[in-house]
């Protein structure tokens, strides 16, 4: 009669593997998004006010007919 322990068992088992390698996958996703959103939102506001400014010093108005 062969007995297993309590811990071999417990590694042995592959029950609800998935959920924790999608609770992982996850978790590290949120972390980087978390550590790349506040750059990545300083450099979008950067290009869009520089589109802006250089939009704006590119029209001409047209002077009223008389």
């Amino acid at each position: 009669m062969r007995r297993t322990s309590l811990v071999g068992r417990f590694f042995a088992d592959a029950c609800g593997q998935d959920l924790i390698e999608y609770g992982l996958l996850i978790g590290v996703i949120t972390v980087a998004l978390i550590l790349i959103l506040p750059t990545l939102q300083t450099h979008i506001g950067t290009v869009f006010t520089t589109w802006g400014t250089q939009t704006n010093s590119l029209w001409v108005p047209v002077a009223p007919a008389p």
